[in-house]
């Protein structure tokens, strides 16, 4: 870490981070020194991107800290007095909304693409009601046919 040790990044992450430092402990910088120390010897990464490692793995473990395992949920709401058979149910419907929302989105998107294909074709081919240069009124009529005379 070009010469610095852990202490001297720990304060530099902190000082450029405010809050976020907050979820760091040592555990992290031992992982990191470990992961860098199974790598190639002469693999060096600089100090500009130490301090985005660290905010990347604090936001990381803060996303992952706040996940549950379905025991774990079980669990928790069995303190509340709540049946694992509800907390399934439960599970199962927000999946299932999930689901259903992300097929929305696929099909607004899906419809939205089939309209911009339409109107680009639609001016390719003058079928969106926009002049055809092909056509004019000197062709739709016959060029023997004579003017009728007003009667």
């Amino acid at each position: 870490m070009s010469g610095r040790t852990l202490s001297e990044v720990k304060y530099k992450v902190a000082s450029e981070q405010g809050d976020k430092v907050k979820l760091f402990d040592n555990r992290h910088y031992d992982l990191i020194n470990n992961y860098l120390s199974m790598t190639k010897s002469n693999h060096r990464i600089s100090q500009e991107h130490t301090s985005e490692i660290f905010a990347l793995a604090a936001e990381l473990q803060a996303k992952h800290e706040q996940t549950y395992s379905l025991a774990e949920l079980r669990e928790i709401g069995a303190e509340a007095h709540i049946s694992p058979e509800f907390i399934d149910r439960a599970v199962r419907q927000i999946q299932l909304k999930k689901r259903r929302a992300a097929l929305r989105a696929t099909i607004v998107d899906n419809v939205i693409n089939l309209g911009a294909i339409a109107v680009i074709f639609g001016l390719f081919t003058g079928f969106a009601g926009l002049p055809n240069h092909c056509s004019s009124a000197a062709q739709t009529q016959p060029e023997n046919s004579e003017l009728l005379p007003n009667s």
